[in-house]
């Protein structure tokens, strides 16, 4: 078995726990930094205007 390290996209914390599933069945993490902008993320996103490591500007002029 293979652990893989999961951080938290919006602050980098590693302070993480799961926290259920999305409905496309993807697994949710909570962050447990009080001070995150955002407490909750999935690993991967399949709708990539949710992914925060894409730049907004990116998802609206890409064609």
């Amino acid at each position: 078995m293979v652990l893989v390290p999961v951080k938290c996209p919006h602050c980098g914390s590693k302070k993480v726990m799961k926290n259920g599933t999305a409905k496309n069945g993807r697994q949710r993490f909570l962050c447990l930094n009080e001070n995150c902008p955002r407490r909750t993320f999935v690993e991967s996103y399949t709708y990539k205007a949710c992914d925060p490591y894409i730049p907004f500007a990116h998802v609206l002029f890409d064609n």
